[in-house]
């Protein structure tokens, strides 16, 4: 059973969306998040979603970073920066890294968001795409 994710804007009300659908049929498995607005205030997902190990990772322009179940796409947890987030996850060992326009690298641990053991986030000093 494959599915696709992927983010859209919602013209009528400006917010965003991620979506869950069956590769196969593109029958829809579920969206996030489940209201027929999208995010509030207008904001919207500005990464392409990241799969790994039962988890969707999407960052948005609210400076948060989400965090759904993929089967579910109930919200797990959210990390949120203060900037909006224009840089794609990645998970590798165990550690959530992404970027933020408020110019940190992060290394979390996804189930808690607590910084990584033996990391401190980087300041890059400028917006990270």
């Amino acid at each position: 059973d494959v599915t696709a994710y992927f983010v859209t804007r919602i013209a009528s009300q400006q917010g965003g969306k991620i979506y869950a659908v069956d590769a196969k049929t593109g029958a829809r498995k579920w969206s996030f998040p489940k209201n027929d607005a999208g995010l509030t205030s207008g904001h919207i997902f500005t990464t392409t979603p990241t799969l790994e190990k039962g988890k969707v990772y999407v960052g948005a322009s609210d400076g948060a970073m989400y965090v759904l179940d993929a089967q579910s796409g109930e919200e797990v947890i959210r990390f949120n920066t203060g900037r909006p987030i224009n840089s794609s996850a990645v998970v590798e060992d165990g550690i959530l890294y992404f970027g933020s326009n408020s110019g940190t690298l992060y290394a979390l641990d996804p189930s808690t968001g607590e910084t990584a053991t033996g990391w401190r986030n980087y300041n890059a000093g400028d917006s990270i795409v």
